[in-house]
């Protein structure tokens, strides 16, 4: 019952005094992680894409040379 208690007693204090709780402040801290990792792996997909398209052009003027 003592652990209810004081469960209870700063439940009510953190709503009291207004402040954001580590649990907000961890799950906005994931969110910020998860943006930059898509946009991380986002970016090097488009590197990647655009990679293989300036290859593949390449290799299609040299065919184009040969004949």
């Amino acid at each position: 019952m003592y652990l209810f208690k004081n469960a209870k007693d700063s439940l009510i204090n953190s709503l009291q005094y207004d402040k954001s709780s580590p649990l907000i402040k961890l799950n906005y801290l994931f969110k910020v992680i998860l943006r930059f990792t898509f946009l991380v792996s986002f970016s090097f997909l488009a590197i990647i894409v655009s990679t293989l398209y300036v290859e593949n052009n390449i290799i299609n003027k040299s065919n184009e040379d040969d004949f």
